[in-house]
């Protein structure tokens, strides 16, 4: 007797449920009857349609695919669609998790990022239509990733020594991104970011920073004076380098605008200047040996021609960060052009909603400019009546007759010892001059008594209009706050929603600084390790390789300012594991 063999799929796994053989790989059902004949002949001979149910086993061929591929077993997930696909084309879900399988077996000498567009095309193709966005965005979000992680395992290559083999492969995956990529998404109808492929030029900007290091400290060596060979490996390592990070500023694409992609095409600009300008300076040098002394002589070095390229190439960079930075502005000014065409629609609607107020405005200002001049008045008069009473004729007299005074005694002081004769005679005059100032004072105080006396009046008056001054000064401020706030009621329904949020973050803000003490991590001295220092800082602030430089050159200077203790600290362990000394302040 034979085993009991489903004919359709071969399974032997057949159970017995409701007086029927039931296969449990393809659902397949057959009678007592036939189940008997088969275990004897071994064959059932079939007439008439035969329809299959596969659901099952395609159901049980799915939970296993989503399982591996949920677990990394990337070539067995594929192993189970492949079963399904056989038996159902048009399975959108097993041509998803195929896309995914076989993109994540890819290798650099075997790219599967085409296998993995084709799947992800039949999904979209095959799935219900209700579902073809959110499928979209999945699609879109896993390709980014598997695109992601290739241009990571490829800029791996570039460290320690970068070679034209690895600039080529780097230029293929970016030619994939910007064409084959593109062209898929384009076709689905796949919303593309306003970014762009910002994260792909990112993840090769940063990774060829690093392979920089690690360039330029072998270029250096122990000692800093590099040899022929080394001068030779750091020009042509360097060259490969800029010919990488060209490539991220393709991926950034042409066009300015967006905030996000210009600041990473600046730090990309001030990374190629950085790398040029030190290839520029770039030089070998001799040992030789003088009285037992070593003594180093500068050997190969690049020819001013030579120079002469490279620098129009850094000027042509430094041009592309004008650009990026006048974009910048020039959509800035439209931002703000905007808001106070809004902000002045906004009043304009608010004054036609309240004509009363407008009008009690201009009634205000019509009375401010009034009182305004009336002060103005007032304050004339004042000036002029204290003037007259510091310039009456006893005290000017007065003052002629005291510097008449000063010059004799001037005079006197300067005679010598045999001109008595001219001394005296001049004393003479100085006496009878103090007589007569002393008349004057006598007269001045009784003139500036009679004059006081006859001012009274006039004071009183003064009096009285200082307090109309003061007065006045108060008037107006009122009617300057009234008109403040009336104003303030347009301005505040022209933009209340972004003061809203404004107050919002503020308070937010407060709120996170009375939570948490925010200091400083400061730089002190840099250590052995420049190189690794330099890494761990432009890993911790993002900032570009020139810019990071320079931080560590500055030194004693702030790694980050106003961060929180924890995380100070965090830089602080991290920066002194190679040596350097950090002080949080």
């Amino acid at each position: 007797m034979k085993r009991l063999t489903c004919e359709m799929c071969g399974s032997t796994d057949l159970i017995k449920q409701d007086g029927v053989f039931v296969c449990q790989t393809c659902g397949c059902k057959y009678s007592i009857e036939e189940a008997k004949k088969m275990m004897v002949e071994g064959t059932v001979e079939v007439t008439g349609t035969v329809k299959v149910d596969n659901s099952a086993a395609i159901e049980n061929y799915l939970d296993m695919a989503r399982n591996a591929i949920d677990a990394g077993n990337n070539k067995e997930a594929d192993e189970y669609c492949n079963k399904i696909i056989e038996m159902d084309t048009a399975n959108w879900e097993a041509w998803l998790i195929k896309g995914r399988a076989v993109g994540w077996q890819s290798t650099l000498g075997n790219n599967r990022v085409g296998e993995t567009i084709n799947a992800f095309s039949k999904a979209l193709e095959n799935c219900p239509e209700d579902m073809k966005d959110t499928l979209g965005e999945q699609c879109k979000l896993r390709l980014g990733e598997l695109q992601a992680a290739m241009l990571m395992t490829r800029i791996k290559c570039f460290k320690p020594h970068p070679n034209v083999h690895d600039v080529e492969g780097l230029k293929s995956d970016v030619s994939s991104i910007i064409t084959t990529t593109l062209n898929f998404l384009a076709k689905a109808n796949i919303k593309v970011d306003a970014i762009g492929n910002v994260n792909y030029a990112r993840i090769v900007n940063n990774g060829i920073c690093d392979a920089w290091n690690d360039v330029y400290s072998n270029y250096k060596g122990d000692e800093g004076y590099p040899t022929d060979y080394e001068f030779k490996n750091f020009l042509e390592e360097g060259n490969c380098l800029i010919d990488a990070l060209k490539l991220a500023l393709v991926l950034c694409g042409s066009e300015n605008g967006n905030k996000v992609v210009d600041d990473l095409k600046v730090q990309i600009y001030n990374n190629l200047i950085h790398i040029q300008t030190e290839l520029m300076n770039g030089q070998s040098y001799e040992v030789s040996f003088d009285g037992g002394y070593k003594h180093y002589n500068r050997n190969l070095y690049l020819a001013d021609g030579a120079k002469k390229l490279r620098q129009n190439e850094i000027d042509e960079w430094n041009r592309g960060i004008s650009e990026v930075r006048m974009a910048e502005k020039e959509i800035a000014q439209k931002v703000e052009e905007a808001r106070r065409k809004a902000e002045q629609e906004k009043i304009a609607e608010y004054w036609a909603a309240h004509p009363e107020v407008k009008s009690q405005i201009e009634e205000l200002e019509v009375q401010r400019d009034e009182v305004t001049r009336r002060l103005s008045e007032v304050q004339v008069e004042l000036n002029r009546k204290k003037e007259n009473l510091n310039n009456l004729p006893s005290f000017i007299l007065r003052e002629q007759k005291h510097h008449e005074a000063e010059q004799l005694k001037e005079r006197i002081q300067k005679l010598g010892f045999f001109q008595g004769k001219e001394k005296k005679r001049l004393q003479e005059q100085l006496k009878g001059l103090s007589g007569e100032m002393e008349q004057l004072t006598k007269a001045a105080a009784s003139e500036k008594f009679e004059a006081e006396k006859e001012l009274e009046p006039l004071n009183a008056k003064l009096d009285r209009q200082m307090c109309i001054r003061d007065r006045l000064n108060g008037e107006i401020s009122e009617l300057t706050n009234k008109i403040a706030k009336l104003k303030a009621g347009a301005s505040i329904f022209a933009t209340f929603e972004n003061e809203k949020t404004e107050e919002v973050e503020m308070a937010t803000e407060r709120t996170a600084c009375i939570e948490e003490e925010k200091v400083d991590a400061i730089l002190v001295r840099v250590g052995p390790g420049k190189m690794q220092v330099i890494k761990i800082i432009k890993e911790i602030t993002g900032l570009d390789l020139k810019t990071t430089t320079d931080i560590v050159n500055g030194a004693p200077k702030a790694v980050k300012e106003n961060i929180s203790r924890d995380e100070a600290e965090k830089i602080k362990q991290k920066l002194e594991s190679v040596g350097a000394t950090i002080e949080v302040k």
